[in-house]
């Protein structure tokens, strides 16, 4: 009989109204945890999508100053772009300049 007044009594605790409001508290804590770790988890995975994109734009920058250096190492690379940047002409050789103006219809 004291066994089964102690399942009773187990019971009666078990579903009393102060477990059920600490189960239902203990509840809303871990859903909200969850929630804010997913929150989380999409923030990182969004900021790792945007350093991902500027990874491959850095990787292309690279590829292409290290083709630039390549040519600029020539040193037919670095007459011909010191003679388009700055108009430079060698001893014997003369530049002609024509007006963009001129060739408008």
């Amino acid at each position: 009989m004291r066994e089964f007044e102690r399942k009773r009594k187990a019971k009666k605790a078990l579903y009393s109204r102060y477990v059920i409001v600490l189960l239902f508290i203990v509840s809303i804590l871990v859903v909200r945890g969850t929630y804010g770790a997913y929150g989380k988890y999409e923030r990182a995975r969004e900021l790792r999508d945007i350093s991902m994109g500027k990874l491959s734009n850095l990787e292309k920058r690279q590829a292409f100053l290290e083709a630039e250096n390549a040519r600029f190492s020539l040193v037919d690379g670095k007459d011909r772009e010191i003679r388009e940047r700055f108009g430079f002409v060698k001893g014997d050789e003369k530049l002609i300049i024509l007006p963009a103006d001129e060739f408008k219809e």
